[in-house]
C-alpha cells in the first residue's frame, strides 16, 4: 500500500518538518530550556531583613533530597515574624528546569498535610499575582491536636505569574522562543491559623504585597 495514493507528497513532507521541529522544543520543555543563556543566583537571600512590620526570623536550607530532585539555580527558605512573634513562612524556588517546579499538591500529603479546601485569589483581590489558596491540616498522632495553615502560592516567569503549573511551562517555552531569558519562580507563603481563617488569609495577603516589590526584581533579572 502507498501513501503517496492517499496523501500528497508535499503534505507528508510538512508533517514531517513539524514532527521534527517539535523532537528539541519537548526536550526543552523537559530539561531545560536553551543552552545561550547564563543561569545562577539570583541574590534571593538578600531580599530584605525586614518587610513591613515582619522581621527575619531565620533562613532554612531546604534538604540534601529536594535539592537533588529540583536542581534550582537559586533558592530561599525564610521565616519572618512579626513584632508579637507571629511567623510567616516564605519559600522561593528559582530556576530554568521543569523539575524546578512542582505543585505543592505532590508535596503537602507527603508531610503529612492534608488539603482541606481549595480556592484562588489574585489581583482582583488586590494582590500583585494570581494565587492558589489551600486550607491544609496536619492531626499530632500523639496529642491528637490538629495544625492549620493556609499556603497561597503561584509561578513567576518575567512580569507573567500564574497559579497553573502546566501555563507556567508554557510560559518558559515562550519566553525562549521570543529570546527572553527562560527562568521562572515557585512562591509559596504559609501562614499557621491561630485564630481564624480569614484572619491567616488577611495576614498572608498582607506579606505578599510587602515583599512583591523586591521579590519581583529577583526572580525576573534583566535580558
Amino acid at each position: 500500500m502507498s501513501f503517496s495514493s492517499h496523501i500528497p507528497l508535499a503534505r507528508i513532507i510538512a508533517l514531517l518538518i513539524v514532527l521534527v521541529a517539535a523532537v528539541p522544543a519537548a526536550r526543552m520543555a523537559e530539561n531545560g530550556i536553551g543552552s545561550s543563556h547564563e543561569f545562577g543566583p539570583v541574590d534571593l537571600v538578600g531580599l530584605p531583613l525586614k518587610v513591613d512590620e515582619w522581621t527575619k526570623a531565620g533562613d532554612h536550607p531546604i534538604d540534601e533530597i529536594s535539592q537533588k530532585e529540583l536542581q534550582p539555580d537559586d533558592y530561599l527558605s525564610r521565616v519572618y515574624e512579626d513584632p508579637s512573634g507571629f511567623p510567616i513562612e516564605l519559600l522561593v524556588v528559582y530556576g530554568h528546569l521543569k523539575m524546578t517546579f512542582h505543585s505543592p499538591e505532590q508535596c503537602l500529603p507527603g508531610g503529612g498535610f492534608q488539603i482541606a479546601a481549595k480556592a484562588k485569589v489574585g489581583t482582583q483581590d488586590g494582590l500583585p499575582w494570581d494565587m492558589n489558596l489551600f486550607r491544609i491540616e496536619r492531626k499530632d498522632r500523639e496529642t491528637g491536636r490538629v495544625a492549620r495553615a493556609v499556603v497561597l502560592y503561584c509561578f513567576v516567569q518575567g512580569e507573567k505569574a500564574t497559579p497553573n503549573l502546566i501555563q507556567h511551562n508554557i510560559n518558559l517555552l515562550a519566553a525562549h522562543f521570543s529570546r527572553r531569558k527562560p527562568t521562572g519562580a515557585f512562591v509559596r507563603i504559609v501562614v499557621p491559623i491561630a485564630s481564624t481563617e480569614q484572619v491567616a488569609v488577611a495576614r498572608g495577603k498582607s506579606f505578599v504585597r510587602s515583599v512583591y516589590p523586591e521579590l519581583q526584581k529577583r526572580i525576573s533579572p534583566s535580558e
